[in-house]
């Protein structure tokens, strides 16, 4: 099946379709049951910083081990760079012998071996757009197909021989997503980094044509990282690989995480937030015929993941009121549709009404799930041993002198400096008496964040509910008028706390209300 790619700008090119292979839902069955089998054996070739394919790995630990190399370099006033490549048409360059060849050699059962074998050959490919099909089939020599269970893992099988020893590159760390190289240098200038990553890049290139495989130049970045207050600019030194010199990048995106020159947020929640508004905007039509509970729940399925995903990244550090507007945004646009509210609803009530969490407790939430998620890796994991009670203690020293990374203490506080550290500060208080924390029960987790996160406004049962705005108690002609007001507006959808807000109360408060303040008597 041949897909249009989004957002490509010309669609006359092969390059702007993406090939899924359509398979039978029995075939994809027997594809689980084989794929369980060969993880077993998945220590034996694969190397730890290749996050996926395997059970408590995830890509964004990737982007942790990144940042945490690169805050650390900034703290000891080193420069840090990186170099983002990918591999053209990665499944359809798999050598099915080398393949084979590969997982004889890291100890798969020839059983394993032999079924791959006969899994991949004598495949044969009919292309259809929707419209049209090729009258004949096509035999395929070689490749595994794209829409299948197995593709990622047997792809980093095949491509694991790249991903051993990255000393042999002169590189400080290199990171793998499938087709997706981050090759990390750290040195005493970006433009020593920049003859790094040049000879690595080449050298990486010589390594992988032997297995057949190419990197595609025209998706090759680079990115320098600021040190200390020192920020990149565009005009810093580039990479050459042959004839194609290729510069500084202000913006990068790897794996789904937007970041730039900064290491700041404001650009992944602009990209995301687009994205989550694209969803919404197509999902509107929908949500207005189904009823509020229903929309509650397709949003929080749909639009909410869309808008956090990745945010865990970034709460090493507050973010700060600026950078959330464009989620505030979003997510009083989906409490309106949800709720029929007004367009000046006070935020924090409309999202109540809607079933959803405000701005500051959603990205709160995402900090703790996120922070547990790095207590939960495997012994085997690289980030495990980056975790402050588990790391030497020379890791914490700065020039061998200034200790910018306490040991971990009951005592320890916000220390901030480092990217795991920062990430642990927001569920300190559940593991600072424990001397060297492990896996967080799920309903631990669960309790903090309704005690820590959460606002009134978030803890309503069942919403969304509308309440009746407050009569006066006013007499006469102008208290006849004000409860026909009150009564119009009764009749519009409207959650309690958006008309104190916004219209002026007359008469005293009954003191029956949970959700406002037991002193507000206005």
């Amino acid at each position: 099946m041949v897909i249009p790619k989004p957002g490509k700008p010309d669609y006359s090119v092969p390059k702007a379709y993406r090939m899924i292979s359509l398979l039978p839902t029995l075939s994809k069955t027997i594809e689980h049951v084989a794929l369980a089998r060969m993880t077993v054996f998945a220590p034996n070739c694969l190397s730890p910083l290749q996050c996926p394919c395997r059970k408590g790995y995830s890509p964004l630990d990737t982007m942790h081990l990144i940042l945490e190399k690169v805050h650390k370099a900034s703290n000891d006033t080193l420069y840090s760079s990186a170099l983002f490549r990918d591999i053209y048409g990665a499944f359809d360059k798999v050598l099915h012998q080398r393949l084979a060849k590969i997982m004889t050699i890291n100890n798969f059962l020839p059983y394993l071996v032999d079924w791959v074998q006969s899994y991949l050959s004598d495949r044969l490919v009919q292309i259809m757009d929707g419209a049209a099909s090729e009258p004949t089939s096509t035999t395929i020599q070689v490749g595994i197909p794209q829409g299948s269970p197995l593709s990622s893992f047997l792809f980093h099988v095949y491509s694991s021989p790249l991903c051993h020893n990255h000393q042999r590159l002169g590189v400080d760390l290199i990171v793998f997503y499938v087709d997706d190289y981050c090759l990390l240098a750290i040195s005493v200038s970006w433009q020593w980094n920049a003859t790094t990553l040049t000879a690595a890049g080449n050298q990486l290139q010589l390594e992988a044509n032997q297995g057949g495989m190419n990197f595609d130049l025209s998706k090759t970045e680079l990115l320098h990282f600021p040190c200390r207050k020192d920020l990149p600019t565009a005009n810093l030194p580039g990479v050459q690989f042959g004839e194609h010199d290729i510069g500084n990048n202000l913006e990068q995106r790897w794996v789904g995480v937007f970041f730039d020159g900064t290491l700041r947020p404001t650009l992944h929640i602009e990209k995301h937030t687009a994205k989550a508004g694209t969803t919404l905007y197509k999902l509107t039509p929908l949500l207005k015929k189904l009823k509020p509970e229903m929309a509650s729940r397709l949003i929080k399925a749909t639009v909410i993941p869309a808008l956090t995903f990745g945010l865990e990244i970034y709460t090493r550090n507050h973010i700060n009121n600026r950078e959330v507007v464009p989620i505030n945004m979003w997510l009083k646009a989906a409490a309106k549709i949800v709720t029929g509210g007004w367009q000046k609803a006070e935020l924090r009530a409309i999202c109540a009404e809607a079933g959803l969490h405000a701005p500051y407790p959603l990205i709160k939430k995402c900090a703790i799930l996120g922070a547990a998620r790095l207590l939960d890796r495997p012994p085997t994991h690289p980030v495990h041993s980056l975790l402050p009670w588990n790391r030497p203690k020379a890791y914490n020293l700065k020039a061998g002198t200034r200790n910018y990374a306490r040991p971990w203490t009951a005592n320890q506080g916000h220390a901030s400096h480092l990217q795991i550290n920062g990430i642990l500060n927001n569920i300190l208080p559940l593991i600072q008496d424990i001397p060297q924390p492990t896996r967080l029960a799920k309903p631990v987790i669960c309790v903090y964040i309704q005690q820590y996160t959460l606002e009134d406004f978030d803890k309503r049962p069942k919403p969304p509910h509308t309440y009746p705005p407050r009569a006066p108690n006013n007499t006469g002609a102008k208290g006849l008028l004000l409860r026909r007001l009150c009564h119009w507006i009764s009749s519009i959808r409207l959650g309690h706390g958006w008309f104190p807000q916004y219209l002026k109360r007359i008469g005293p408060h009954n003191g029956k209300c949970p959700w406002c303040r037991a002193n507000d008597t206005n």
